[in-house]
């Protein structure tokens, strides 16, 4: 995928990646963080693979990936 499509696809998801780590973060600050974490690896991911044929599965694995990370860091 090109980087002028990765962009635009992210920034179609920004919004609705940020609602999903809003509600299932302890602060609006950790769900910025998660947020922005989920889009970058999205975006690197996008730019360097042509094989991923469903995107918005794609983005939203690794949204559930991270938030999973994000659960186990907290209760160390």
């Amino acid at each position: 995928m090109t980087e002028n499509n990765a962009q635009k696809l992210i920034e179609k998801y920004v919004k609705p990646i940020y609602g999903f780590c809003l509600k299932r973060c302890k602060t609006p600050e950790d769900a910025e963080d998660l947020a922005q974490d989920i889009a970058l690896k999205a975006y690197r991911t996008l730019i360097h693979r042509d094989d991923i044929d469903d995107s918005d599965k794609f983005i939203w694995t690794i949204a559930h990936n991270a938030l999973s990370n994000y659960y186990r860091d907290f209760n160390r």
